[in-house]
């Protein structure tokens, strides 16, 4: 990966694509707009194929490795959620083990922020009645959109099951009759909660007690044995899982 040494504004940048089955970075444009903004570690959103995804920007490049390329669409947040460090090793883990780049970025990724981008469509004109003329679909878009205000691509999808509004839905935003803008669901991001064992009683007590006395079976007995054994030698809470281990 070949890093810009330029004191000016870097204009390209190489960035880790969010998706498990991508095994290589791809070059972007950085537009005018965010330039200046954006470090390694970022999290963009960024044209790609014809979907819009999530992507961690690993460095600053010199040249594209194609004469065209595309431009960056968004930063989703001027902080970075990787360190130097973390992008190092997602290089290094798929170098080593010929595991994609983009699933080894993702496993550095914190919970909840990796997510496909959606659509935020809003209303561009005012209008009493969509023209008579415009397809049955495209109307029903409009009349949807004036009825609910700026909705996300998710929401139509459930308000036109089954139906290819997409096309549509392009057609509209050419024609000047509604805008899109590349969004991010919230981040579902919710307190995680750890099971931790302790001892009730004195430590010393602990080696007083005999298998026999903790169960009328002398497997389980022995077995509950060690776990309080291993609690009295813990001066903290003990994790489940050490105790399951």
């Amino acid at each position: 990966m070949e890093t810009s040494s330029s004191t000016q504004a870097p204009q390209f940048a190489d960035v880790s694509i969010n998706l498990a089955h991508i095994d290589r970075s791809y070059h972007y444009a950085i537009p005018e707009e965010l330039q200046g903004k954006l470090q390694p570690g970022c999290l963009v959103v960024v044209p790609f194929g014809k979907q819009v995804v999530q992507g961690v920007v690993l460095a600053f490049i010199d040249q594209p490795e194609v004469p065209h390329v595309l431009e960056i669409q968004e930063l989703i947040s001027e902080e970075t959620v990787l360190t130097p460090a973390q992008l190092a090793l997602a290089e290094w883990l798929a170098r080593e083990t010929f595991a994609p780049l983009g699933a080894c970025v993702s496993l550095m990724i914190p919970n909840g922020l990796s997510q496909r981008a959606d659509q935020l469509i809003s209303l561009v004109r005012d209008f009493d009645e969509p023209p008579a003329e415009m397809p049955p679909l495209q109307k029903r878009i409009l009349k949807l959109l004036k009825a609910r205000g700026s909705l996300r691509g998710g929401q139509i999808e459930r308000a036109l099951p089954k139906l290819e509004w997409r096309r549509s839905l392009d057609t509209l935003r050419k024609n000047g009759w509604l805008k899109t803008k590349s969004i991010l669901p919230p981040a579902r991001i919710s307190p995680k909660t750890v099971r931790t064992a302790q001892l009730s009683i004195p430590p010393k007590a602990v080696a007083a007690l005999d298998a026999q006395a903790l169960s009328r079976r002398t497997e389980t007995g022995e077995r509950r044995l060690k776990v309080l054994q291993l609690l009295a030698q813990e001066a903290f809470p003990v994790d489940f899982s050490w105790i399951y281990a």
